[in-house]
């Protein structure tokens, strides 16, 4: 038997895998708050955003709620039909699960802080207080 038949085993080349929080990753996560924000930027979420920003309340409920929802498992909120499906689908389907986690937490802290700064004016100078704890005189 000739040696030139048999075939020699090609050597398998494993790439580097990525830190859990790489610069990539970590932008995933920070380019919501700011350059990428759901509500400022891409206007996803705007209905969802005025309606529930009058008060400091339902607007910290409404945050918490997004962050679960956009991270955690997908229930159908009215509310929030628009950012969910905005994030989910356009970039989960086309990365891994922890980097379309990281989108989704970087998302949903970015419509969070924006509702919540527009529920904080709109209580203060709308109500006088902020939480129900009085801050202006009327």
């Amino acid at each position: 038997m000739s040696t030139d038949t048999l075939e020699k085993p090609e050597a398998v080349v494993k790439l580097p895998s990525e830190d859990l929080l790489s610069k990539r990753r970590k932008r995933l996560i920070s380019d919501p708050l700011n350059e990428d924000n759901p509500i400022t930027i891409q206007v996803l979420g705007i209905c969802s955003a005025l309606a529930v920003t009058v008060k400091m309340e339902p607007t910290l409920i409404m945050s918490i709620a997004v962050v679960f929802v956009i991270v955690g498992a997908f229930v159908g909120l009215i509310i929030t039909n628009c950012i969910v499906m905005g994030r989910l689908e356009a970039f989960a389907m086309g990365n891994k699960p922890y980097d379309s986690i990281l989108d989704g937490l970087g998302s949903g802290f970015g419509y969070a802080w924006i509702i919540l700064a527009v529920a904080f004016f709109r209580e203060l100078f709308g109500s006088g207080s902020v939480f129900d704890l009085k801050c202006l005189k009327q």
